[in-house]
């Protein structure tokens, strides 16, 4: 596709759910992104921003509109990798984030941001050795790292499955996840108003690479 017109035209006749569903949210979204801003204190002006995960994109207007010098993403939706290459001011990269990082140039981000993008419980469930699924979880962080200038910062704010009232990991705080994230450096923020909630996104990391050097 090589226009927006052309793009709505062909969502307002196939009614995509995902999509639709994320451009009725794309207030809300808006909201999530700009209060972790907030809380981080965050000026965007000059930034190269990576997004892992965009959905609707909602990280990469605020950005653009911030005076942002980079907007880049990572999607392998096509619907919302189309939307967000037609915008103009981003660059889209058709990967899968779980096991192709490695083809993205590394040292060249200021801003990682990953929002319900990556799912714990994809690691604590899988069917292998609780070790393994240590090392496979490092070995993301590790390749995520490489991406972020010095000083660069990465926020993660993974996804918990539930069944609409309870998480399967009940305790979040002493999963391997959160064990393996506090090891490699990352913080966990206070929850912030807007953007953590409960059961699905109650806590987020966060890492200034090279601060715990």
């Amino acid at each position: 596709m090589t226009g927006m017109d052309q793009f709505h035209s062909y969502v307002t006749r196939v009614r995509p759910d995902q999509f639709l569903f994320y451009q009725n949210k794309s207030s809300e979204k808006r909201l999530e992104f700009q209060s972790v801003l907030q809380e981080l204190g965050l000026d965007l002006k000059g930034m190269k921003f990576l997004d892992i995960g965009p959905g609707y994109g909602d990280s990469l207007d605020i950005c653009f509109e911030n005076g942002a010098a980079c907007m880049e993403f990572v999607e392998t939706d096509p619907f919302f990798f189309t939307y967000n290459r037609l915008k103009g001011f981003a660059v889209g990269h058709e990967i899968n984030h779980k096991t192709r990082l490695g083809t993205l140039h590394p040292v060249q981000y200021d801003f990682i941001w990953v929002k319900g993008s990556i799912s714990p419980d994809n690691f604590i469930f899988r069917v292998s050795p609780r070790g393994a699924n240590k090392v496979m979880l490092s070995h993301w962080l590790a390749q995520l790292e490489t991406l972020a200038t010095p000083l660069g910062r990465i926020v993660i704010c993974p996804y918990w499955l539930h069944d609409a009232q309870k998480r399967r990991t009940e305790d979040v705080q002493r999963s391997f996840f959160t064990e393996t994230m506090l090891d490699r450096g990352y913080d966990v923020l206070p929850k912030i108003a807007n953007h953590n909630r409960e059961p699905d996104y109650p806590m987020t990391f966060h890492k200034v690479i090279g601060a715990h050097e």
